[in-house]
């Protein structure tokens, strides 16, 4: 899976068969849909099972495995 992270908090997964290898003069794929002050803050590829850390202000941990993420589409802006 495909996780991304935008930097005014919102996530995703997508399958990674979804993205396929650019070829010479392609068009590219857009990786996700955002608003003009919020960009694409992590992406990174991982297992299902995979845990993830999340930090709170307050300094508390969160795991959370991958297959708990929303599933979205490429496009998809992701959950808050």
């Amino acid at each position: 899976m495909v996780v991304t992270v935008s930097h005014s908090g919102y996530i995703k997964r997508v399958p990674l068969s979804v993205y396929r290898a650019q070829r010479r003069g392609g068009q590219g794929r857009s990786g996700m849909q955002t608003r003009e002050e919020d960009f694409v803050d992590q992406l990174f590829v991982a297992n299902t099972h995979t845990p993830i850390l999340f930090f709170s202000s307050l300094g508390r941990a969160y795991v959370l495995k991958v297959y708990r993420l929303p599933m979205s589409s490429t496009t998809a802006k992701g959950k808050h």
